[in-house]
């Protein structure tokens, strides 16, 4: 059966990546980069080119040929197995490397980085059984491998993913050690650090987790100073208010205490961290503190005015949207359309695609009495569903959009249908609920609308559509469940649910 190979173009560029296991990761907070500013150059191997090259003319028993003869040369190259697996997954051929992965598995039994790697795939699909049954596989092989030069690397990847599942699982005590073993190999691994904390903290080791924490943070300075890079991590008081704001977030809301004692702690020890003010912002908006959020939000902005004044080259945060970004979300919330409109119209005059800004100009248009913004709100919501069509927000603020312009209520139905498609019906957003409410209301759906509104009124969580929240219940909140039709007889199950 005749492959589809990548383009030479594409396969030299892959040529960079194929070694494999590289610097070990941690795997856990993705956000948080630990790169530097400088990487060097890959090291050349014309055997991997040739394969490349070969594998552009459809030659894959030469290319296979090439890569066992680089892997025989090359001590620190994975074997021939893993680097075809590396080359289908960069060239986005599936079906091709799961073939090469399972024949590293049958043709090189003693090698533990397939292992590896299947542990991985199996923790992105959260089958923690699976995974933790391969990542131990891996440590047995790795007690007989004697390729020393990529042996290190496999037992980082191997005790991270080890302590990534026990994170998963929530054996704390187990990812402790599990961390502590891998940092005695990578002792300035930000992101292991901060792992190893918050596995402390949840044993409620309070004080040796700041101190990890704190640890991690003048690494992450020596990095930037050393780099004239900007620093990756929050500060360590910060990520302390995120771990409480974990720990005591119930079933009910209830506003973490702890965690504000400690955002405010943060922000007097650093008040010039713009990603220390949106994170704040950001909190104090789900928790209602609009007040804190707003003076976030006029901090962010006056950051990134002081540093615009700055020479180009000592520039922390250029190009930067937050305080724009902060001040829109919190208009928002306090139903000043116009300024919102005004603050995310500036976002998207330098930055044309952001999607958030272009998402939520379009609920700030559609509630002002002009039919202009209203049609424009139409506009940036059709186009931003039709460039995002998998992502719930899309197509939440489309069906609102629809429902307000009062022109197109089937097509809001349509749109809330792909909602409940895109998060399998659980729509967890308390502002989604509350579109889906009047949707459902709108539609005579009166009882379904007040269960959902019961739901999200009654956690007690604060949302920006409280309000509408509340006056929709008003309306629907002595609604009795519809009679139950009389039986006919044995009938099939609906094969379909019912959508409004």
């Amino acid at each position: 059966m005749a492959r589809s190979f990548l383009s030479l173009t594409i396969a030299l560029a892959i040529a960079a990546v194929i070694l494999g296991a590289g610097a070990p990761s941690a795997m856990a907070q993705p956000t948080i980069s630990t790169t530097t500013a400088t990487t060097p150059k890959p090291k050349e191997y014309p055997e991997v080119q040739a394969a490349l090259k070969a594998l552009n003319e459809r030659k894959l028993d030469e290319a296979l040929d090439d890569l066992r003869k680089a892997a025989r040369m090359y001590s620190e190259l994975p074997s021939e197995y893993i680097m075809m697996y590396r080359i289908m997954v960069q060239a986005n051929q599936p079906n091709a490397a799961r073939f090469w992965l399972e024949k590293a598995v049958t043709e090189t039994p003693s090698d533990p980085e397939p292992w590896v790697i299947l542990g991985s795939i199996a923790l992105q699909d959260s089958r923690m059984a699976e995974a933790e049954i391969d990542f131990a596989k891996a440590e047995q092989l790795l007690g007989t491998y004697s390729n020393a030069d990529r042996k290190g690397v496999i037992e980082q990847q191997t005790l991270s993913g080890m302590a990534q599942v026990a994170e998963r699982r929530e054996r704390w005590p187990e990812a402790q050690k599990r961390l502590e073993k891998f940092l005695e190999k990578s002792p300035e691994d930000l992101v292991a650090l901060q792992r190893l904390a918050r596995s402390m903290f949840w044993q409620k080791k309070v004080e040796e987790a700041y101190t990890v924490l704190k640890k991690a943070k003048d690494i992450d300075k020596k990095n930037a100073e050393k780099n004239k890079a900007r620093e990756q991590l929050l500060p360590a008081e910060a990520t302390m208010a995120q771990y409480y704001d974990a720990y005591e977030r119930g079933a009910k809301y209830k506003k973490s205490a702890n965690a504000e004692t400690w955002y405010k702690y943060a922000l007097r020890q650093a008040p010039n961290d713009l990603s220390l003010r949106a994170v704040v912002a950001v909190w104090a908006l789900e928790n209602g503190d609009i007040a804190l959020a707003k003076d976030q939000a006029k901090e962010a902005l006056r950051i990134e005015a002081a540093d615009a004044a700055l020479p180009q080259a000592d520039r922390k945060y250029s190009g930067s949207t937050a305080g724009r970004m902060l001040s829109g979300y919190v208009a928002l919330w306090e139903k000043q359309w116009a300024d919102a409109e005004g603050y995310f119209e500036k976002v998207i005059l330098e930055a044309p695609n952001d999607f958030a800004a272009r998402n939520n100009i379009a609920l700030a248009l559609v509630e002002q009495d002009d039919p202009i913004k209203k049609r424009r709100a139409v506009e940036y919501a059709e186009g931003n569903y039709k460039n995002n069509k998998d992502n719930a927000d899309a197509a939440s603020t489309l069906s609102w959009v629809y429902f307000r312009t009062g022109q197109a209520f089937d097509q809001a139905g349509l749109a809330m249908d792909q909602v409940l498609k895109a998060t399998n019906g659980n729509v967890s957003n308390p502002d989604t609920a509350t579109y889906l409410a009047h949707i459902l209301y709108h539609n005579g759906r009166k009882y379904e609308a007040k269960q959902i509104l019961e739901t999200i009124i009654g956690s007690g969580r604060p949302f920006s559509m409280q309000p509408e929240a509340k006056e929709l219940y008003e309306k629907v909140k002595d609604e009795k469940a519809p009679a139950a039709a009389p039986a006919a007889g044995p009938t099939a199950p609906a094969t379909t649910p019912k959508t409004p």
